[in-house]
C-alpha cells in the first residue's frame, strides 16, 4: 500500500568517510525539504570526530541517527549499516557531496505514488568551481543529468531483496548494485529533471588521475573477471602466435601445417569482425558495453592496425617506390588521422553528446579537454588490467580455499 504524503516515512541515508566538509550545507538543503523526511541517518568512518561535532553544532527540524563504525567502512558497508537501523518504511540515499533540490523528495514520493513497488533513480548533474573542474566535467560526465545512486528512492523491502551492497569496494559499488538489482523484476523510474547536484570533482590534474586510475580497478571488479580475464590471455595468445606460426612450424616447403600469409590473413579477420562488430551497433542502437573484453578489442586493434601500417611498404611494395601499393609518409599519416581523430572525438564530439555547447568549445578550447580525456581514458586502463588480474586471483584463492574447508 503507497502511503499519503502525510504519512510517507523516509529514512535517509548518508555515508561519510571523506567530503565531511560539505556535510552541513547537505543537512540544511534536507531541513529546507517541502517533504521533511523522518529521520537522518549518519553513518561516520572517519579517523576524527568533526562529523560528530559537526551535528552536535546544526540544529534541525529532522531527528538526526548518528552511528559511528569502529573500523573503517566503504560506502557499501556503511549503507548496509544504515539500512539496518533505519526505523522508515522507505529509504534514501545520499553522499556528503551530494545536494539535493528542496522539492526532491516531494517530487520523488509523488513518482512512487503512481508506481507501485518502484525505485526512483537519481537525477544528477556536476557542479564545477573552476577553470580545471569545467574541463574534466565536459571530458567527463558533460552537462548532462545521470542516473545515480545518491539522490535514489526506494522501499525498504525492495533494498532487501537485493541482499545489500558488497562491502569491499572503495568504489563502484553503486555499480554492481545496479547490475544485481536488474536481475530482479523491479521497476526502476529515471528522472528527466536535475535534482542532485554533485559538488565533488577532483581540483587539480593529480586528484584527477589519481582518482580515475583507482576508479579503474575497482570498477574491473564488478565486471565479469572470468571471461574477461580467460579472453585477454586467448587474445595475447592468439596475437603472439598466430602471425609468427610459419615460424615456429618450421621446414614451410614440406609441413602440412603451413599456411600461406598466415599474418595478413590474420589482420584482415580481425579487421573486418571489429568493422561488422562496430556497424551492427551503429546501425542498430544499443548500449555500447564498457567493460575490459571492449576495452581490450580496441586496444588489440589499434595494436594490430599500428603495426600492419608501420610495415606496409616493406610487406606490400617491397620499398619499391613506383609499385602501386606504395604510399609514402604512410606511418606519419596514419598517426597523424589517428591523434586527429582521437582528439576530435574526445575533445569535441564526446563533450557535445553529453550536453556542453560547442561554443563553449571552439576554437581551442577542444583541445584541452581532448588530452585530458585521453589522459583519463589511458589511466584507466592499468588499473582495469590490474583489478581484474586480483580479482581472478582472489577467485581462485576463495575457491581453494572453499576446497580445503569441505575435505
Amino acid at each position: 500500500m503507497i502511503p499519503s504524503e502525510n504519512t510517507f516515512e523516509v529514512s535517509v541515508i548518508i555515508p561519510v568517510l571523506t567530503g565531511h566538509e560539505n556535510l552541513k550545507r547537505l543537512l540544511l538543503s534536507l531541513n529546507r525539504q517541502t517533504l521533511l523526511p523522518t529521520e537522518i541517518i549518519i553513518v561516520d568512518s572517519c579517523l576524527h570526530t568533526e562529523v560528530k561535532e559537526l551535528i552536535e553544532d546544526t540544529h534541525l527540524e529532522i531527528p538526526i541517527n548518528y552511528h559511528r563504525t569502529e573500523e573503517r567502512a566503504f560506502p557499501g558497508k556503511a549503507r548496509n549499516i544504515g539500512v539496518s537501523i533505519a526505523k522508515s518504511e522507505y529509504i534514501a540515499f545520499l553522499d556528503c557531496r551530494t545536494i539535493p533540490t528542496d522539492e526532491w523528495l516531494h517530487h520523488y514520493s509523488q513518482i512512487i505514488k503512481e508506481h507501485d513497488d518502484g525505485i526512483v533513480l537519481g537525477s544528477t548533474k556536476v557542479l564545477t568551481h573552476n577553470k580545471f573542474q569545467w574541463y574534466l566535467r565536459a571530458a567527463s560526465y558533460g552537462t548532462k543529468t545521470h542516473d545515480t545512486l545518491p539522490g535514489t528512492l526506494l522501499e525498504r523491502k525492495l533494498f532487501n531483496i537485493t541482499n545489500g551492497f558488497v562491502e569491499h569496494l572503495r568504489m563502484a559499488e553503486d555499480l554492481e548494485w545496479f547490475q544485481r538489482l536488474k536481475k530482479h523484476p523491479v521497476k526502476t523510474v529515471s528522472v528527466a529533471a536535475t535534482f542532485i547536484e554533485y559538488d565533488g570533482l577532483p581540483e587539480s590534474l593529480y586528484a584527477a588521475c589519481l582518482k580515475h586510475l583507482i576508479s579503474g580497478y575497482y570498477t574491473s571488479f564488478v565486471m565479469d573477471n572470468y571471461k574477461n580475464f580467460i579472453y585477454v590471455a586467448l587474445s595475447i595468445a592468439a596475437i603472439l602466435i598466430i602471425p609468427r606460426w610459419n615460424f615456429l612450424i618450421g621446414d614451410w616447403s614440406s609441413n602440412p601445417l603451413f599456411i600461406p600469409n598466415v599474418t595478413k590473413i590474420f589482420f584482415l579477420t580481425l579487421f573486418v569482425l571489429f568493422l561488422i562488430w562496430r556497424l551492427i551497433y551503429f546501425f542498430i542502437p544499443r548500449e555500447w558495453p564498457n567493460n575490459i573484453f571492449i576495452l581490450f578489442s580496441q586496444l588489440s586493434i589499434l595494436g594490430i592496425a599500428t603495426y600492419s601500417i608501420s610495415k606496409w611498404n616493406a610487406s606490400m611494395a617491397f620499398w619499391v617506390e613506383d609499385a602501386v601499393l606504395y604510399i609514402p609518409h604512410i606511418t606519419k599519416i596514419y598517426l597523424g588521422v589517428l591523434l586527429g581523430s582521437v582528439f576530435i572525438y574526445r575533445g569535441l564530439i564526446k563533450p557535445m553528446m553529453n550536453g556542453t555547447l560547442k561554443r563553449k568549445l571552439l576554437p581551442q578550447v577542444w583541445l584541452i579537454v581532448g588530452i585530458l580525456g585521453l589522459l583519463l581514458d589511458i589511466l584507466k586502463v592499468p588499473g582495469y588490467i590490474t583489478g581484474a588480474i586480483v580479482g581472478r586471483i582472489q577467485e581462485l584463492a576463495s575457491l581453494f580455499k572453499n576446497v580445503d574447508v569441505h575435505q
